[in-house]
């Protein structure tokens, strides 16, 4: 960043659109790394939570990245970028205040996971959430994100706390 004198961050969780969507087996660090790509998707997972937990489900991920990629002609081929997504999942946030030689940036994971149901998952989907347009274990995830979901429209994101926290 340049010098100057900043009041807040703001950043989108998420790769860069001109970069989610290259070849994974040409990319230098850290956008090499397997675990963070979806070769069905043609993308980054953007934000990537694993849980196990003591319930009837047992593990609870949340995998967010972009839904509903295609081409401009329609393919879904993974073989070929795609030129743009139906859903984006891209969350902004906003950190007010925010000093970066005293502050740090949290993810309150109660926030995130508050209203999910940690005790089922909807029948003939990933246990959690993948991202998937119809799944609605999404829902509430992509709710504390900001994110808009099925007809839902997206509100302000409650995931990353809005003020810095100093140490």
């Amino acid at each position: 960043m340049p010098a100057g004198d900043y009041r807040g961050l703001r950043f989108t969780v998420g790769v860069p659109w001109a970069l989610n969507h290259l070849d994974l087996t040409r990319q230098a660090p850290p956008l090499d790394l397997t675990a963070m790509f979806w070769t069905w998707a043609s993308g980054y997972t953007f934000l990537r939570l694993d849980l196990s937990t003591d319930g009837p489900v047992n593990r609870l991920f949340l995998h967010l990245g972009s839904s509903g990629c295609v081409r401009g002609d329609g393919d879904t081929d993974a073989k070929l970028p795609p030129d743009r997504c139906a859903q984006p999942n891209r969350p902004d946030v906003a950190v007010e205040g925010f000093d970066p030689a005293r502050d740090t940036v949290l993810v309150d994971l109660a926030a995130l996971l508050a209203e999910s149901r940690l005790d089922t998952n909807q029948a003939n989907t990933a246990k959690g959430c993948m991202s998937g347009p119809d799944d609605q274990d999404c829902d509430p995830m992509f709710a504390a994100l900001g994110l808009p979901f099925g007809d839902r429209s997206g509100g302000p994101q409650r995931v990353f706390p809005p003020v810095a926290v100093r140490w």
